[in-house]
């Protein structure tokens, strides 16, 4: 049941909320330069002139990638051995596939996983810009179906396991930084001191 709806929200997704503008969109997004352009001025802006409170976020921030990256590739995705759409011959004879396929597995996503577990960290940072953080890992998300790379279920299963790491990550940090606090080591405090 839950599989035929996945497929039938793939096929949505991919072949019937289509337009050619948002072919050309979705393809531009796609672009690992194109979507590590903003990436890379985050982490400027986090590194040069957020001070402490952006270094460490910054830190957290790429352990929560590299976490989520490498387990993902490695330990789930030959867990789960769920093939890619593309890699389905049920599923290619009729997707639109408007990128080269990638690897055999697909869940979980690893954009998903990235991008939502940064969304996470930056919410919790910076909560005011939410809507931003979401909506730019929700676009991501939404790509990876759109352009044939993933079935929805590989993209919300990566959402909520980037999402559950960054918690992770950001916990042990606050677990550290309260520890540290109390015997006035202040390295990994957001707090000035005295």
């Amino acid at each position: 049941m839950l599989l035929r709806l996945d497929l039938w929200l793939f096929t949505l997704i991919n072949q019937k909320l289509t337009a050619l503008w948002a072919d050309q969109f979705f393809l531009f997004v796609s672009r690992d330069a194109v979507v590590f352009v903003p990436v890379l001025a985050l982490f400027i802006w986090l590194a040069l002139f957020q001070e402490r409170r952006g270094r460490i976020l910054l830190i957290l921030l790429i352990l929560t990638a590299t976490a989520t990256d490498m387990t993902a590739y490695r330990i789930w995705k030959p867990t789960f051995q769920r093939l890619r759409p593309c890699h389905e011959p049920a599923v290619k004879a009729e997707m639109r596939q408007l990128v080269k396929c990638g690897g055999k597995y697909g869940m979980p996503s690893n954009h998903a996983s990235n991008f939502w577990g940064a969304a996470i960290l930056l919410v919790l940072f910076y909560r005011r810009w939410w809507l931003l953080w979401g909506g730019f890992a929700a676009l991501i998300a939404y790509s990876r179906v759109y352009i044939g790379k993933h079935y929805p279920a590989d993209v919300i299963v990566g959402a909520f396991y980037g999402a559950l790491i960054a918690l992770l990550i950001y916990y042990l940090w606050v677990s550290i930084r309260s520890r540290l606090e109390k015997q006035e080591k202040f390295w990994l405090s957001i707090r000035r001191s005295a």
